[in-house]
């Protein structure tokens, strides 16, 4: 009806729409506004707790003040929560602040702050428990020390398992140090990163070295420890029992022989006398040198001793395996001496008895073997408790160039020599008698006794000169000694040279008709009179069945003859 009244009623109510529209925006941005003054604030105080906090993490770190350090930390970790609160409320209010940087500086500030916090806490919980890492050290250093001493496989594995730790409270240390010296410099670059720290702290170069030298430490106690298995086979399973086998089978024979010596008169002569003393270095080698040997290669922390005691000991270990060797020379020369005219003038003319003379040489032999040892034991460190190369540690054998000359080519240049004078001496003198006269007694008793000095030195020869010889090549090649060929050698040589008690009385049995028959007598005795008993029992229950059956045969013969 009337056309451009609607068009009027339309346009009004576009008007008021667009009216009320702006009204509900500008309240909006009025709001917002204001909020995004309130967070501008809050960025501020915010800054202003950052720098507090620095200056306080710089006081505790350059004066170790450990309430300085709590407060530091839990104003780093308020800090922390409240800036990840403002972020979180900014992210919705745009990404530009009033002063024209980016929210994502302040997500880095955060960042850096976590970074700070974590390593300041972990500063301060190492700064309160400060012995704690100390005595870790500590136990590192000692187990080390230990094990490289010892070799023994159980503190091995301990010392792995503290060196392991020690390791990663080196590695948190390092690592908080650096996130400690990178916020400085970004906080104020003109600050220099932290080098020296408070008493209280692990000093940073010495935690760099500690950190070098434990991960170099713990790849050669792991390789060590990984070689130290085999050698345990044989510290557990194959050198006791042929150790105690060793020993038994020489004490068996060597006191077989002493009582020989106490209750056979024919066996207590002049020359015997040679052989008795090296039956009593012999008896001090199982007792003395054997037990020692092992345990103090396979244990020596339970074999501690001061440094006197030590080389008395060691002294004496070699005294014995050298007094043992002499004799067997002496014994050489004095079979020799036995086949010249000159020496028994001599005797003749002095009117000195056999067992006088044969005391001189024991005594020589003793004399002689303190200075063949003393020179080593003296002027060597034997008892330095640091390894020596790669030969494993002192109780490896280390032979010097004196040892391996005398042991190697001087003693048994000697034994051999000797022997060979006798021999041709004793060949000449057979020569030289006429006819009959050349079996006699006495020529057939120099000949045994040149029999019995053979046997001794061939068995000198087997039982030393391989455990100096091979001592002197791994000393002198420095050779990996805990390798298992190497290791296996080793022991070999150990076992003959401890086998040499063994052996002499074997040779005596072997080459002397008179040892022979009296070890026969006084080891096999009771079992021999025994059998003999049991054959001679035999004997005369069978002669006694066969003189009952020819007793039965003859009544047989003799009724029937009646009946006939």
């Amino acid at each position: 009806m009337f056309p451009g009244l609607s068009n009027v009623i339309l346009l009004t109510t576009m008007m008021v729409v667009q009216s009320s529209s702006l009204k509900s925006e500008t309240s909006i941005l009025n709001s917002g506004a204001a909020d995004l003054k309130v967070l501008i604030i809050e960025d501020l105080a915010l800054n202003m707790t950052w720098n507090k906090t620095w200056d306080i993490v710089s006081k505790f770190l350059f004066s170790g003040n450990m309430d300085e350090g709590l407060t530091a930390t839990e104003n780093m970790r308020r800090y922390v929560t409240e800036r990840k609160s403002w972020i979180q409320s900014m992210a919705v209010n745009g990404d530009i602040l009033t002063d024209g940087s980016l929210l994502e500086n302040r997500n880095r500030y955060l960042e850096n702050a976590e970074t700070s916090l974590k390593a300041l806490s972990t500063m301060y919980d190492i700064s309160m428990n400060y012995s704690d890492f100390e005595d870790m050290k500590k136990q590192f250093l000692n187990l080390s020390n230990e094990f490289n001493d010892t070799y023994e496989y159980e503190i091995g594995l301990e010392s792995i398992i503290v060196t392991e730790e020690y390791l990663i409270q080196l590695e948190v240390v390092n690592e908080c140090v650096a996130g400690i010296n990178n916020s400085l410099v970004l906080h104020n670059p003109g600050n220099p990163s932290i080098s020296t720290w408070i008493d209280n702290f692990p000093n940073l170069k010495e935690c760099e070295k500690y950190y070098i030298i434990t991960r170099e430490s713990i790849s050669e106690q792991k390789i060590l420890l990984s070689r130290i298995k085999s050698y345990l086979i044989f510290r557990d399973y194959i050198d006791p029992p042929l150790y105690i086998f060793i020993m038994l089978i020489g004490m068996v024979w060597n006191i077989v022989l002493l009582i020989m010596f106490v209750r056979r008169k024919e066996v207590r002569t002049a020359p015997n006398i040679m052989i008795f003393n090296i039956v009593i270095a012999d008896v001090m080698n199982l007792t003395f040198n054997l037990p020692l040997q092992y345990f103090g290669f396979y244990y020596p922390s339970h074999v501690r001793l001061s440094e006197p005691v030590c080389i008395l000991f060691i002294s004496l270990r070699c005294m014995f395996t050298s007094a043992s060797a002499l004799s067997v020379v002496a014994l050489s020369a004095q079979r020799f001496c036995a086949t010249l005219s000159a020496f028994h003038n001599f005797k003749a003319r002095s009117q000195i008895s056999s067992t006088v003379i044969t005391i001189v040489y024991i005594l020589f032999i003793w004399a002689a073997a303190s200075s063949i040892v003393l020179p080593d034991t003296l002027l060597e460190k034997v008892c330095d408790d640091k390894p020596s190369g790669n030969s494993g540690r002192k109780s490896a054998k280390v032979v010097s160039l004196h040892e391996f000359i005398v042991y190697c080519f001087a003693l048994p240049g000697l034994m051999f020599f000797f022997t060979f004078l006798t021999a041709r001496r004793l060949r000449r003198s057979a020569r030289e008698m006429p006819g009959d006269t050349r079996h006699t007694v006495h020529e057939e008793a120099r000949n045994r006794g040149a029999t019995v000095v053979t046997a001794l030195c061939i068995v000198f020869t087997i039982s030393y000169v391989p455990f100096f010889m091979w001592g002197r090549i791994a000393t002198l090649l420095s050779l990996d000694r805990w390798k298992l060929p190497f290791r296996i050698l080793d022991n070999i040589t150990y076992y003959l040279l401890f086998s040499n008690p063994c052996f002499n009385p074997l040779a005596l049995y072997v080459s002397s008709r008179t040892f022979r028959r009296l070890f026969n007598s006084y080891l096999f005795g009771w079992f021999l009179r025994r059998r003999k008993l049991k054959r001679t029992d035999t004997e005369l229950s069978t002669d006694t069945t066969t003189q009952s059956t020819r007793q039965q045969e003859s009544d047989i013969s003799r009724r029937q003859e009646s009946d006939i």
